[in-house]
């Protein structure tokens, strides 16, 4: 099930984003993770349109939507990934909005892949200044 953040969610959330984040994106040293974990926490999440999916009383991932158009994150918690939860959390935007945007690191292949495989498209590539890391502007338009 897919259903709207509650404020209870929060800490479950951000222990999955701070694991799952720190999985994908193993080429960032952790310690930037958890120096962006209060920010995360205490801007982001309450600034974004945030779902979570729900399975047996488990959350079990999440997606944010800034200004209805970017998706700052889709988080699947690491043992839950590669069954379908990602693109049930991706079609349930698409079916909601006609452009989406997002950022992904060139080094997170597995991210790059289902997004392209997911009708994403590359409009630019830059490097992240705080990381210094390669990474893509990406479009999805119906």
């Amino acid at each position: 099930m897919i259903r709207n953040l509650k404020n209870e969610d929060i800490n479950t959330v951000m222990e999955l984003w701070k694991n799952s984040t720190m999985e994908a994106q193993n080429f960032i040293p952790d310690s930037y993770w958890l120096e962006n974990y209060d920010n995360v926490k205490n801007n982001y999440l309450p600034n974004s349109t945030t779902c979570v999916y729900e399975e047996g009383g488990e959350i079990k991932g999440f997606v944010s939507l800034i200004d209805e158009i970017f998706i700052g994150g889709l988080f699947i918690e690491v043992g839950s990934q590669r069954k379908g939860i990602g693109n049930r959390m991706l079609n349930f935007l698409k079916e909601r909005y006609d452009k989406l945007q997002l950022a992904v690191y060139d080094k997170n292949i597995r991210a790059m892949n289902f997004y392209l495989k997911s009708g994403f498209k590359i409009l630019n590539t830059e490097i992240d200044e705080k990381t210094k890391e390669k990474e893509h502007l990406m479009e999805w338009r119906r």
